[in-house]
């Protein structure tokens, strides 16, 4: 009997034996030993090594001036520390500024870089059409004059600085100077210009403009100063840009147009000395004045149309043109007396822009001018302008 079982152990202990040696050689056999059950799993904390950077990305340093060194500060960025809470106070409200008035729609208008440096030459002329009642007009108008200069920006702030190119070349200090500043918003356009003239004209026109005819005569009599302040909506400011076609901080991706709505003022101030006109001049007409003051302050209201015709990628024309009407009161040392008169006035602008990758080039012309008739005197004034521009964006 025992030697049955000790067969039947054998035998069993034989087939296990070959099972486990078949499954260990088609590498699925395993043999899992567990001797307690309820021992507990032991922990081994990680060990640190002493050589890891403890130094903070850059993207954790929100320091302004940190951000500023390494090209990634950014006014809109709220996590952003500021310099006191002064300047944090300009930055929200610049932001809330830029929200309300400088949005547009992407498929038409897109942003560019911030930053802006250009090299600017600019040319302006000013001409007077002076016609005192029985007496022939006098038209006078300087040369265009030149200048050029450097010009940074960043967002809507801007730094700029404009060469007299005569002043470069001769000792006499130049008797044309011109100041500007300008606003360019996506619903709202704003400038302030100055211009001056002292003693640089000529003499272009005498008569009617059917009469004698056009002459061009040195006349250093007449000193000119004009100051004008304007702003006007732009309503479809959503898909047009004004900055596309005259500051370059935007690019027209799509043709588009709007309506324009605005105010302006001028206050000029003339003074003519006719005992100063050429002799040719004074054999025409005899003056019953030496001296003839033209000051005056003009309120208009005015309204038009601007398009942007984008040719090609990259490549934009702007035409605008915006007449007005209004008020003009002349002042009382003025040669006409105090008087309340109606005025009208106007302004055309062209512009061709093309960009290309960060660089951008612009060549601008533009004419504004006002007119107002009294019982005793018409008056007209014109300004014009012509600008190139070549610059790099940052």
């Amino acid at each position: 009997m025992r030697l049955i079982q000790l067969k039947r152990l054998t035998f069993i202990s034989i087939i296990l034996l070959t099972t486990a040696t078949g499954a260990a050689a088609q590498g699925d056999f395993s043999l899992e030993f567990d001797f307690d059950q309820t021992a507990p799993e032991t922990y081994v904390e990680p060990v640190v090594p002493d050589s890891l950077p403890l130094s903070t990305p850059p993207y954790d340093n929100r320091n302004w001036l940190y951000l500023l060194k390494h090209r990634s500060l950014n006014v809109k960025d709220t996590t952003v520390q500021w310099p006191g809470r002064f300047v944090d106070f300009l930055v929200r409200a610049y932001n809330w500024v830029d929200l309300t008035f400088n949005s547009f729609d992407p498929e038409y208008v897109s942003h560019t870089r911030s930053g802006k440096v250009r090299v600017v030459y600019d040319n302006w002329s000013d001409m007077q059409n002076f016609q005192p009642i029985n007496t022939m007009r006098l038209v006078v108008a300087s040369d265009m004059y030149p200048s050029i200069g450097l010009n940074v920006s960043y967002g809507i702030l801007s730094i700029g600085y404009t060469v007299d190119l005569p002043t470069l070349f001769s000792p006499i200090p130049s008797s044309h100077k011109k100041t500007e500043i300008g606003l360019n918003w996506s619903r709202i356009n704003a400038q302030f210009n100055i211009w001056d003239n002292k003693g640089d004209s000529r003499v272009r026109g005498v008569g009617k403009f059917s009469g004698i005819g056009s002459i061009n005569e040195p006349y250093e009599g007449m000193t000119f100063r004009a100051y004008n302040l304007k702003a006007y909506y732009i309503f479809n400011h959503q898909r047009y840009s004004h900055s596309a076609a005259y500051n370059s901080s935007r690019i027209q991706k799509r043709s588009a147009g709007s309506w324009l709505a605005g105010v302006t003022y001028y206050r000029y101030n003339v003074l003519f000395d006719l005992d100063a006109l050429p002799e040719s001049v004074k054999a025409l007409q005899t003056y019953p004045w030496s001296r003839y003051h033209i000051k005056y302050s003009n309120y208009n209201v005015m309204g038009g149309y601007a398009f942007n015709w984008v040719l090609t990628r990259g490549l934009l024309l702007n035409t605008t043109m915006m007449p007005g009407v209004g008020l003009t009161h002349t002042h009382t040392d003025s040669s006409p007396g105090s008087e309340l008169l109606a005025a009208f006035c106007g302004e055309v602008k062209v512009s061709l822009s093309y960009n290309y990758k960060r660089m951008f080039m612009n060549l601008a012309t533009s004419a504004n001018g006002n007119l107002f008739l009294s019982d005793n005197l018409i008056f007209a004034s014109g300004i014009f302008n012509t600008r190139a521009s070549f610059g790099i964006r940052f």
